[in-house]
């Protein structure tokens, strides 16, 4: 599936911002062909601990 489809498909459907991380981790990660991905949450520069992340 395209990124962008998967995006705002993810965006749609979660109920919560750090329910988004991982499916889009992994969108990125299929689309790109890497090993691996993570995202993070940053709040006033600050990176938080919830993350999104994928691997093959």
């Amino acid at each position: 599936m395209a990124l962008l489809t998967v995006v705002v498909q993810v965006a749609q459907e979660s109920t919560s911002l750090e329910a988004t991380l991982n499916p889009i981790a992994k969108a990125f990660g299929e689309s790109f062909a890497a090993d691996r991905c993570i995202l993070q949450l940053v709040e006033s520069n600050i990176l938080v601990a919830n993350q999104g992340s994928y691997s093959i």
